[in-house]
């Protein structure tokens, strides 16, 4: 006959202790304002060190009396810092998107088209379109790229690290405009140029492709 072998008991109070051994405290997330100014000081430190390495523009000062130049500086800084803080707002528990957000995303592209294109059409009549698609407007579209991609590496570093978007593909739709507004108004710290077609060819047809690029990476990649 085969002798019934008991089933070893279980000693549970052994098996608890091995269980809360092996946790490890849940890191809590830093405030939302701590982040969005930590990616805020990020960007323009990026932005600063841009405009130092790749030169002012010889007017600079002269232009930070323009009450235009100061005011389209406003509304794209402006857009881009409330973009990211409306990306990384809606990575906590709760905060989903207003729809307000997608009006204000609208907006924050309708102005970078509106204020470039009316340089395009502000132009005098007969103006060479040949100035403005010089291929030395290369070295702005690096520059814009430049001051584009850093921040934006950032800013998925920060989502990607503290939060967890629920719509993320939408969160990369702010991430790329965040990133594209960002460097849409730094780099007028640096060109002098200011014809319409310029601005348009190598300023901002460069950061839209790359706003849609990015907005397409990051919906992947910040999947959880």
């Amino acid at each position: 006959m085969s002798e019934n072998k008991s089933t070893p008991r279980i000693d549970l109070t052994k098996l608890a202790d091995s269980l809360v051994a092996d946790l490890s405290p849940v890191r809590r997330a830093p405030g939302l304002a701590r982040v969005t100014l930590g990616w805020v000081a990020l960007s323009l430190l990026v932005v600063a060190a841009s405009i130092v390495a790749y030169h002012p523009r010889p007017d600079l000062a002269q232009s930070l009396t323009s009450p235009g130049f100061v005011v389209c500086g406003i509304l794209f800084f402006g857009s881009a810092f409330t973009c990211a803080f409306i990306a990384l707002r809606s990575g906590r528990p709760g905060r989903d998107f207003t729809p307000w957000t997608g009006k204000f995303l609208t907006f924050g592209f309708l102005t970078a088209a509106v204020v470039t294109l009316s340089r395009v059409f502000g132009e005098p009549a007969g103006f060479p379109v040949q100035v403005g698609l010089d291929p030395q407007g290369l070295h702005c579209t690096g520059a814009v790229l430049t001051m584009a991609a850093l921040p934006a590496a950032g800013l998925f570093f920060f989502l990607r690290t503290f939060y967890a978007s629920v719509r993320p593909k939408f969160t990369g739709r702010l991430l790329g405009a965040a990133a594209a507004l960002l460097g849409t108004g730094a780099i007028a710290f640096h060109c002098p140029v200011e014809e319409g077609v310029h601005l348009f060819v190598w300023h901002f047809l460069p950061v839209l492709g790359f706003s849609w690029i990015v907005s397409r990476l990051a919906g992947r990649f910040l999947r959880f």
